[in-house]
C-alpha cells in the first residue's frame, strides 16, 4: 500500500479536447468526461462489449464505436496549435492484430484521416506493435509514413500508451511513461480535414477492427510534457491498478 504521505498526482488537463474513461456501465452511449470539443460515441452494437465495472469497455467481438458526427471543433484546435496528444489506457484482447486494428482513429475511410493510434501493422507485417499515424503536410493523407513501437514490446497487459507530436515536428511514442520512439515529423496539420468522425475499436468503414479493452481514451491539442505523460502513467496506475 502507499504511505500515507505519498501524493498521486494529478492529470494534465490543459489543452484537453476530448477525454473518455468509459463508466457508463450499460447501454450503447459512451460520454465523453471532460475535453473542450468532445462528442458522444455510439456502440453499433452492445452485443459486442462487455462494461467494466468502475470504469472501461471491453471489445469482445468486431464493432465500430464512433461519433456520428465531425469533431471539427478538435480538429480545427489541432490545426491551430500544431500539437497534439493522444492517449490511451487499453489492455490488448489478442496478441497479434493486423491492419492496422484502430484503437483510436481521426477519420472517415482506410486511407484517410488526421490520426490513428492502432495496433499491428497491414497483413504480413507485425501484429505485436502499436502503430500512429498522424497527418501533416509531410506525410500521405492517411497519415503514413506511421511511427511504431518495436515488435513484441505489446503485451495483452494493461498498458498506457501515450503519442505526442510538438510544433517543431518532434514526435515521441511513450510506453508506461518512458519514451520508447522518436522521430521528427514535419510539416504541419493545417491540412487537417475538419469533417472527420472519432471512432473507437473500428475504422468508419467497420473494416480494421480491435479487440481488447479500453480504460481511457484522450486527445489534448498540445504535447504533453514527458513529466505530464509520467504524471498521467502514476495517475492512472493508482486508478487501475489500486494497492
Amino acid at each position: 500500500a502507499a504511505e500515507p504521505s505519498t501524493t498521486i498526482p494529478e492529470r494534465a488537463t490543459y489543452g484537453l479536447q476530448a477525454l473518455y474513461e468509459f463508466k457508463e456501465g450499460a447501454g450503447n452511449t459512451i460520454h465523453p468526461s471532460s475535453g473542450t470539443n468532445a462528442a458522444d460515441l455510439i456502440i453499433n452494437n452492445t452485443d459486442s462489449v462487455v462494461w467494466i465495472p468502475g470504469g472501461g469497455i471491453e471489445i469482445t467481438n468486431p464493432t465500430l464505436i464512433a461519433s456520428e458526427q465531425p469533431l471539427t471543433g478538435l480538429s480545427n484546435a489541432i490545426m491551430q496549435s500544431n500539437e497534439i496528444t493522444i492517449e490511451a489506457w487499453v489492455r490488448p484482447g489478442v496478441l497479434e492484430q493486423y491492419g492496422p486494428a484502430r484503437i483510436l482513429t481521426l477519420s472517415d475511410t482506410t486511407t484517410s484521416r488526421n490520426f490513428m493510434l492502432g495496433q499491428g501493422e497491414t497483413e504480413g507485417g507485425s501484429g505485436a506493435l502499436y502503430n500512429v499515424r498522424l497527418r501533416t503536410t509531410a506525410t500521405d493523407v492517411n497519415g503514413t509514413p506511421s511511427i511504431t513501437s518495436q515488435a513484441y514490446i505489446l503485451r495483452t497487459l494493461l498498458t498506457h500508451v501515450v503519442y505526442t507530436r510538438d510544433a517543431d515536428g518532434n514526435a515521441s511514442l511513450y510506453l508506461d511513461g518512458i519514451r520508447r520512439e522518436y522521430q521528427t515529423l514535419g510539416g504541419s496539420m493545417s491540412n487537417w480535414n475538419p469533417n472527420y468522425e472519432l471512432a473507437i475499436g473500428n475504422e468508419l468503414t467497420n473494416d480494421r477492427p480491435w479487440l481488447g479493452t479500453l480504460y481511457l481514451a484522450a486527445v489534448y491539442d498540445r504535447a504533453l510534457t514527458p513529466e505530464e505523460v509520467d504524471d498521467n502513467f502514476v495517475a492512472g496506475l493508482h486508478t487501475y491498478l489500486p494497492e
